[in-house]
């Protein structure tokens, strides 16, 4: 027997029967009852991705997620961490009942022929629809699902409140390295210009605060100790005056302990700090040597350089890539981010326990950060600039005083290290850590190293270098030269070429490292 739904459609069943699921299965292959599916499910308002309670846990594993693996390792972090709306959660929340009212309404009608049709008195139409809602709903249920998801149009940075903030840190070389082995290293106890170790840790440090060596060793010369001789004489005076400080302090602990009525410190009590030992006077002359010959590097003579003990291939190894750092020196063209006597406040207050890491901190809105905006270098003005130490939650930081460069090729961004806040050590107002930042074309960054000299490194280590001078005629002309891992001249330019202007040599010189050397040459000669 042929019963005629309101569209005109018919489904055939025996009322004899009474077999509502086989009829219930022929109803779900009717267009009728797949277009109310459909329906409900285009007419919902489930997102997959809503606005979540953002707390600074959150807020990190967005961000560094982000910086680790872009919008791809954000989602996998949504998902891993459960922090979206399961389609069927909403069904059975949202739209179960309003899906089973209206096929109760197309189905009233029907139920209402069979009965009619049917000899058997008792049988009751509303049992005939509450047996075809229940087979329907359970059948069509994937359907209303994959037409809730078909009307999403939620993306994950709508999991993200408006104005939510978060800490970004920047940290020159991270990536390539730990922060671990990019801490800024002091001789003995006391912090000040004339105690930094001369290693590559310290040319990072000045590079990305953009001050040559040349300016540091100027400014030190104002201290007791000349760094460039390590003399025991400087020392000698010195001495008296760090071990004075020292007494205060011990003095000062034991009068609170009096007060507190502790019994004294002894010297076999290990918490008792010991005075200040006399500097190893061995290793200050070993570093005079090494502020020599990189002043000399830094000015083209190799004399003091070539001087240097360096009898294992790791020492070898870590001048070579000193050498390659002052290469790049000193971007001329641009204001120091901070000025040397800047530096020499943030070095006599940092304070660490031989973890200082130089770094750049800004709060900013974490929706930026999915849109793109910190993927490429930028120039930042103001935020938090300086030394910290990421492990013991110690450093010192000021703001900046000129542009300073954020190069994910030469650095990392991220919201946290080990899991510890920056500001939670300073404390300082949000205002402090605002920052305006302005992207920067990559092709664009040759830092004038030399009057007349302009140099680019690749994200690989490669570098280009470009000598501007006049020809013969008076002219301008720009020379372009590739340099492979080991500062040898080799690649596409090993013999240096001219160019006619310099736009053209930075554009040539820039083809060169990031597209042509990778593709046909090794790195290394």
């Amino acid at each position: 027997m042929n019963f005629t739904l309101a569209e005109g459609q018919t489904v055939e069943f025996d009322p004899t029967s009474r077999d509502f699921d086989a009829l219930g299965a022929s109803l779900a292959e009717l267009a009728t009852f797949k277009e109310i599916a459909r329906d409900i499910g285009m007419k919902s308002h489930y997102a997959v991705f809503t606005e979540l309670e953002m707390g600074a846990d959150t807020s990190e594993k967005f961000v560094d997620a982000y910086f680790s693996g872009g919008r791809d390792a954000v989602h996998e972090v949504v998902v891993s961490e459960g922090w979206f709306n399961e389609v069927g959660d909403a069904y059975w929340e949202d739209e179960k009942r309003n899906f089973e009212g209206k096929l109760r309404d197309a189905l009233e009608p029907l139920a209402d022929e069979i009965v009619e049709a049917s000899d058997d008195e008792d049988l009751e139409a509303t049992d005939i629809v509450d047996t075809l809602v229940e087979y329907l709903e359970e059948a069509l249920r994937d359907a209303v699902e994959d037409a809730m998801r078909e009307q999403d149009t939620s993306k994950i940075e709508d999991c993200i409140p408006p104005r939510a903030k978060t800490e970004f840190i920047f940290v020159p070389d991270m990536g390539k390295l730990s922060a671990d082995d990019l801490t800024v290293n002091f001789v003995g106890y006391y912090r000040s210009l004339d105690a930094i170790v001369p290693n590559l840790n310290f040319l990072r440090m000045l590079q990305f605060f953009n001050i040559s060596v040349s300016e540091y060793m100027d400014a030190a010369r104002g201290y007791i100790n000349d760094i460039r001789e390590g003399e025991k004489a400087a020392y000698d005076a010195e001495y008296p005056r760090k071990l004075e400080a020292e007494e205060k302090r011990r003095a000062n602990r034991a009068a609170i302990r009096a007060e507190a009525g502790m019994e004294p410190e002894t010297c076999d009590d290990p918490l008792v700090e010991p005075y200040v030992p006399y500097p190893d006077l061995d290793s200050h002359d070993r570093h005079g040597q090494y502020w020599r010959a990189i002043e000399g590097i830094e000015n083209g003579d190799v004399t003091e350089a070539s001087k240097l003990d360096l009898p294992y291939t790791y020492n070898r190894d870590q001048w070579n890539a000193m050498v390659r750092k002052l290469s790049m020196g000193k971007d001329v063209s641009r204001p120091a981010a901070l000025s040397i006597e800047g530096l020499r406040v943030i070095v006599e207050n940092c304070g660490g326990d031989g973890g200082d890491v130089p770094c750049f901190v800004m709060h900013a809105e974490i929706a930026d950060v999915l849109a793109g905006r910190f993927d490429g270098p930028l120039l930042a003005q103001g935020g938090q600039i300086g030394l910290h130490d990421f492990g013991n939650g110690a450093g010192y930081l000021t703001r900046t005083e000129a542009p300073v460069l954020l190069d994910p090729a030469t650095g990392s961004w991220t919201a946290r290290i080990w899991g510890n806040s920056v500001n939670k050590v300073y404390d300082k107002a949000s205002e402090a850590f605002k920052a305006t930042v302005e992207p920067t074309d990559a092709s664009a960054l040759w830092p004038m190293v030399r009057p007349d000299v302009y140099r680019h490194e690749s994200k690989d280590g490669l570098s280009a270098e470009i000598f501007a001078q006049r020809d013969a005629e008076g002219e301008m002309e720009f020379w372009v030269t590739t340099y492979d891992l080991d500062e040898r001249a080799a690649g596409p330019f090993e013999t240096p070429e001219v160019c006619p202007s310099l736009a053209q040599a930075k554009n040539a010189a820039f083809k060169a490292l990031e597209q042509d050397w990778a593709e046909t040459a090794d790195m290394h000669p």
